[in-house]
C-alpha cells in the first residue's frame, strides 16, 4: 500500500480544492481474479441469489437525500425484487471535504466498502494502487447495459481510470448560466448570445437597479460557467499542449479574464461579491432579485421551489466574436460514479450481487424514477415523456442532447492540485484584487509546479 499512501499525501494537500469540485467524480489481484471469473459468465444474477449477500455503501452527503441517496436507494428496491437475499447499508458519508478525506484514508489502508460514490477527478491515481474491483468486462459485455449510458459519461470516467471500468457513472451535470427572462423582458431585452449582447444587458440592468449577476467569491463552486469559456477561447483544442506543458495559458487564456475584468468593471457583480457564498447568490436569484447566476443542475431541486421558476431559462454562456475556436461548446460533465472497491470481490457471490446492483442504477426504471420523481438529470438515456417535466427541467435535458459539443472543468482534465490556482484566479479578477495579466500567470505558475 506504499503507492497508495504516497499518493494520499498528495491528494490531502490539495483537498480543499479538491472539494470545490466534489460540490457541484486494474483492481487490486483478489479483486482482478474474480472480476474475471464474472466476465466470463462463472457468475451471474443466479449465483448472485444463491446465499444471502450484505455490503456496505457510502455516499457523500450529511443526510439521507439528494441524488446520490436516491440513486442508491431506488436501485436497491428494485433489485431487491428479484433478489430478496441482498442488504445494503447505505450511509451518508459526510459533506465534500469531510467525506473526500474519508475515502482517501479507506484507499490508504485498503478498506473501501464494497460501493462508494466519487467523483472521477476525485479518483485520480487511486484505481492504479489496486483497491478497486475492474468492472470492464461484466459492462462490455453486456450491451444492453453498456449502450444505456451516455458517450460523455465514459468519456469522464476514463480520464481519470487507465481506461477502465471501475464503476458506473450517475449524474448528468449541466453547466452554465441561469437567467430570469421576466427581468430581460421588463428591460425590452432579448437572451443574450454573444458577450457583447451580455455586456449591453448588464448595464441595462444596473441602469435599472437590477443586480445583473449573483455570484459569491467565497466558494470555488461559484464559477462553474466561466470553465467554457476557456473552451471557446481554445483550452479544448489545445489541451495536449498544455499538459505537457508546450503551451502556456498566456498563450491563449488572458482573453477570458479580460471579459471577466471587463464585467467586474461594468459591475456585474454584487457589492459583496467578495464575502458572499454561492448559496447566497442561488438565494438572490431564486427571489428574482438577480437577472442572472451561473451554476449547474445540481441546484435543480432549489431553483425549481422558487416562485420564478417559470421564468428560468438556461444558457451555455456568451459566444466570443474575437476567438477563432468552436463556440458551439457546453458543459456536460458526469463527473459522479458510483464505484466497486475490491471487498466487492471477495466471492462469486458478491461479486455477482455488486455487479446487478450496479446495474439496477441504471435500469430504465430507475432512470424514469429519478428522472420523473427526483428532477435527477442522470449519466443514462431518458425515454421518457419530457412533456410532462417542470420547464426547466425539460430545457437541461435539450441542453445534455443538444448539437454543442462537451467541454468540462478545466481543473478536472489537469489535476486535482490545480483546482485552487484556477479558482482563485478567477475570483480575484471578479473581485478586482488582481488583473487578467495576473491571473493567467497565476495559472502557469501553478502549472509549472505539476510534475
Amino acid at each position: 500500500m506504499k503507492n497508495v499512501r504516497k499518493i494520499l499525501c498528495a491528494m490531502l494537500a490539495a483537498l480543499v480544492a479538491v472539494s470545490a469540485t466534489a460540490c457541484s467524480g486494474d483492481g487490486g489481484n483478489g479483486g482482478t481474479a474474480s472480476t474475471d471469473s464474472a466476465a466470463s459468465g462463472e457468475t451471474s444474477s443466479a449465483a448472485a441469489e444463491s446465499e444471502p449477500v450484505s455490503i456496505e455503501l457510502w455516499f457523500q452527503g450529511a443526510k439521507e437525500d439528494g441524488f446520490l441517496y436516491e440513486t442508491a436507494v431506488k436501485a436497491l428496491e428494485e433489485y431487491q425484487k428479484v433478489n430478496p437475499n441482498f442488504e445494503v447499508s447505505i450511509m451518508p458519508g459526510g459533506e465534500a471535504d469531510v467525506y473526500l478525506q474519508k475515502v482517501l484514508m479507506a484507499a490508504a489502508s485498503d478498506d473501501l466498502p464494497e460501493v462508494f460514490s466519487a467523483t472521477a477527478f476525485n479518483m485520480t491515481g487511486i484505481p492504479e494502487t489496486g483497491v478497486l474491483t475492474d468492472l470492464t468486462e461484466a459492462i462490455d459485455s453486456d450491451s444492453e447495459w453498456s449502450a444505456r449510458f451516455t458517450d460523455e459519461a465514459w468519456e469522464k470516467h476514463f480520464q481519470f481510470t487507465d481506461g477502465k471500468k471501475y464503476g458506473v457513472p450517475t449524474q448528468s451535470e449541466i453547466q452554465g448560466w441561469f437567467l430570469n427572462k421576466r427581468l430581460f423582458d421588463e428591460q425590452n431585452l432579448e437572451i443574450p448570445v454573444t458577450y457583447e449582447e451580455w455586456l449591453t444587458c448588464i448595464d441595462k440592468f444596473n441602469e435599472a437597479g437590477i443586480q445583473p449577476i449573483a455570484y459569491g467569491a467565497v466558494d470555488a463552486y461559484s464559477r462553474w460557467g466561466f470553465d467554457i469559456w476557456f473552451w471557446r477561447y481554445g483550452f479544448g483544442d489545445n489541451m495536449d499542449k498544455i499538459l505537457s506543458k508546450e503551451m502556456k495559458f498566456a498563450d491563449f487564456a488572458l482573453p477570458v479574464y479580460q471579459k471577466i475584468d471587463e464585467m467586474a468593471k461594468h459591475n456585474a457583480f454584487p457589492e459583496n461579491v467578495s464575502t458572499a457564498t454561492c448559496s447566497e447568490a442561488i438565494e438572490l436569484f431564486s427571489a428574482g432579485q438577480a437577472a442572472m447566476v451561473t451554476t449547474g443542475s445540481w441546484e435543480l431541486e432549489n431553483l425549481l421551489k422558487s416562485p420564478e421558476v417559470d421564468n428560468f431559462v438556461f444558457s451555455w454562456g456568451p459566444e466570443f466574436s474575437d476567438s477563432e475556436y468552436d463556440q458551439k461548446v457546453g458543459t456536460k460533465a458526469t463527473a459522479w460514479a458510483y464505484w466497486a472497491g475490491k471487498k466487492a470481490s471477495e466471492s462469486d457471490a458478491k461479486l455477482a450481487a455488486v455487479t446487478e446492483y450496479l446495474k439496477m442504477m441504471s435500469d430504465p426504471v430507475v432512470v424514469t424514477y429519478l428522472t420523473e420523481e427526483k428532477n435527477i438529470i442522470t449519466a443514462c438515456q431518458y425515454d421518457g415523456d419530457t412533456s410532462e417535466l417542470p420547464g426547466l427541467m425539460q430545457s437541461l435535458l435539450e441542453k445534455k442532447d443538444d448539437e454543442y459539443a462537451s467541454g468540462g472543468e478545466i481543473s478536472g482534465f489537469i489535476d486535482p492540485s490545480f483546482e485552487s490556482a484556477y479558482w482563485n484566479s478567477v475570483s480575484a479578477v471578479i473581485t478586482q484584487t488582481a488583473t487578467p495579466e495576473e491571473a493567467v500567470q497565476q495559472l502557469d505558475d501553478a502549472m509549472a509546479m505539476l510534475s
